[in-house]
């Protein structure tokens, strides 16, 4: 399991029920945990197939327990309550007897009510200005190699500027048209914690707690690469927050994201 690719592996969700397994392939790894999108998008795709739901996905809370690590895991999806516009589900993922993340999902009926979206941005760096970042075995972590990413301002890590901000132009290589919503799980993952533009050496941070509110349902989207503007709120003792925003290329907002991450120095993902 060294080359599968992310569809490779969504592929691998099966079951019925409420119980699912999926397959954890090594390349997917960032040193002993999988990638938290990964781990999130193989969560999602177990809930899609057990919900069926036809109501849009508003907003997903993932609780990152333990390191998911290469191999099978075991997914449990219970529903915690239908009602006429809401929907709420429960998604457990285990390897053996080791916990390693819980998803809360909410789905919900559109109504007609009052409309507000912000406005289309126009001051997205162009795309095409900017060349692709080059993957770095060792450097970075090998799940890095099946993403295109322009960098196109602040939060570049290991970079010793102590950024605040990190801006980003991403997409996944690979055709993930059959799988919309699992691929926005990558996209809004992909980026590193900001914190890590303040460090000069390799460091180790993973997500404790993940928020996504979607706006725009995947589904809809027309573009195959995202702008990610993630601003780190605060840290200290260890702990970072940060939120970020997903744009489309038409600089659109689709999407929100908000992590509370541990990192710790002197550590590399090798």
């Amino acid at each position: 399991m060294s080359d599968w690719t992310f569809p490779d592996v969504i592929d691998t969700v099966k079951g019925q029920n409420g119980a699912y397994t999926a397959e954890v392939p090594d390349n997917w790894l960032q040193g002993r945990a999988a990638f938290g999108g990964l781990t999130g998008a193989i969560g999602v795709r177990a809930l899609q197939l057990h919900s069926q739901e036809t109501r849009p996905l508003r907003s997903l809370m993932v609780s990152f327990v333990g390191p998911m690590q290469s191999g099978t895991c075991e997914i449990h999806v219970r529903t915690l309550r239908t009602g006429k516009s809401v929907a709420q589900y429960c998604v457990e993922i285990t390897q053996g007897d080791a916990f390693i993340a819980q998803i809360s999902a909410v789905y919900g009926q559109g109504r007609d009510e009052l409309r507000y979206r912000q406005p289309a941005r126009d001051d997205l760096p162009p795309l095409d200005k900017y060349p692709s970042a080059p993957f770095v075995k060792g450097v970075m972590p090998n799940f890095i190699q099946y993403f295109e990413n322009k960098w196109v301002g602040n939060g570049m890590p290991m970079s010793g500027k102590e950024d605040s901000t990190l801006n980003l132009w991403t997409r996944l290589r690979d055709d993930m048209s059959a799988y919309p919503l699992e691929r926005m799980m990558a996209i809004a993952d992909v980026p590193p914690p900001v914190v890590m533009s303040h460090y000069t050496s390799p460091l180790v941070a993973s997500s404790l707690t993940w928020k996504i509110e979607i706006l725009t349902q995947p589904q809809d989207f027309e573009t195959q690469w995202f702008h990610l503007d993630y601003t780190l709120e605060d840290a200290q003792d260890g702990y970072s927050q940060q939120a970020g925003r997903i744009y489309d290329e038409a600089g659109n907002l689709i999407m929100l994201s908000h992590q509370c991450m541990c990192y710790f120095s002197g550590k590399s993902f090798s």
